[in-house]
């Protein structure tokens, strides 16, 4: 399934088992509605960039998704250096 609002609820009606990540609903492990059976297990990390030609007639969809990208990194990724 690539849609983790259904991975979560198919998970939470007794589905099976799913790589859902902790970030997407950390509440779901927090309450033990869901039980972490690979704890050592973790995705594999990748490096993110944004880039674009310049300041100079960028759309206002790609200046929205950059302020939305920059205000979320930290609380997303707080290990990233700032």
């Amino acid at each position: 399934m690539n849609d983790y609002a259904g991975l979560a609820a198919a998970l939470l009606s007794g589905a099976g088992i799913g790589d859902l990540p902790p970030l997407v609903r950390p509440e779901l492990l927090d309450d033990g509605r869901l039980v972490e059976v690979m704890p050592k297990w973790r995705f594999r990390t990748v490096d993110l960039s944004a880039v674009h030609l310049g300041n100079r007639h960028v759309s206002r969809s790609v200046r929205l998704f950059r302020a939305f990208a920059a205000k979320m990194a930290p609380t997303l990724f707080p290990a990233l250096p700032t």
